[in-house]
C-alpha cells in the first residue's frame, strides 16, 4: 500500500513539474514595425554601463533593434530586444504578426560574433521574429521569404548571420 502511495504521489510530481516547465516557456513572438532602416546592435558577451547613449548594464548576451536615427539611441526609437534567457520586448508602434515569417538563405552571408552595431535596410514587409531555443534565443530580421539578419544567442557562443547586400557593420556604442 505504501509503495502504491509513493508511486502515485512521485508520478503526480513529474507531472506538475511538466506542466509548469510547459506553462513557463516563453513563446515564439513576430512584430512588424514597418520600418525601412533600423539599426541592430549585437553584444555577444552582455556590456557595461556605456554613459555616452545612457545604456545601464546589460551582462547578458542580448541584441537590440532601434529605428535608425543620426543622434544615438533614444529609448523612444528601440524597436525590440532579445536576450539569452529568451526576455523579448518590443515597441508599441510595432504589430504583432501571425505566420510568413522570414525564412531562407541571407544573399551575401557574412557571420560575426564581436559586439558590433549594424545599419540594416529592410524590406518593407519586414519582420521581427524571436524564437526560444534550447540555451538561447533565436531572432531573425526580414521578410516573409528572406532574412537580412539571423542571430543566435547563447550564453557563449553568439552569433549574428548579416546580408553583407543590405547591411554594414560598425563600432557598437562605447
Amino acid at each position: 500500500m505504501r509503495r502504491s502511495l509513493l508511486i502515485g504521489v512521485s508520478a503526480l510530481a513529474v507531472a506538475l513539474a511538466a506542466a509548469a516547465a510547459t506553462r513557463s516557456a516563453i513563446p515564439a513572438r513576430q512584430v512588424a514595425c514597418g520600418q525601412s532602416l533600423v539599426v541592430v546592435l549585437f553584444w555577444p558577451h552582455g556590456h557595461g554601463a556605456i554613459p555616452s547613449v545612457g545604456f545601464s548594464a546589460d551582462r547578458k548576451p542580448h541584441l537590440e533593434i532601434y529605428k535608425y536615427g543620426t543622434h544615438g539611441y533614444p529609448s523612444r526609437n528601440l524597436l525590440a530586444y532579445g536576450a539569452v534567457n529568451g526576455k523579448t520586448r518590443f515597441a508599441r508602434a510595432c504589430k504583432t504578426k501571425i505566420g510568413d515569417f522570414p525564412a531562407g538563405s541571407i544573399p551575401s552571408r557574412i557571420s560575426g560574433r564581436r559586439a558590433r552595431a549594424y545599419s540594416c535596410r529592410v524590406p518593407k514587409n519586414a519582420r521581427i521574429h524571436t524564437m526560444p531555443v534550447k540555451g538561447g534565443l533565436h531572432v531573425d530580421v526580414g521578410a516573409p521569404g528572406s532574412r537580412v539578419v539571423s542571430a543566435k544567442l547563447r550564453r557563449r557562443g553568439s552569433l549574428l548571420d548579416f546580408s553583407r547586400a543590405s547591411c554594414n557593420p560598425g563600432a557598437p556604442p562605447h
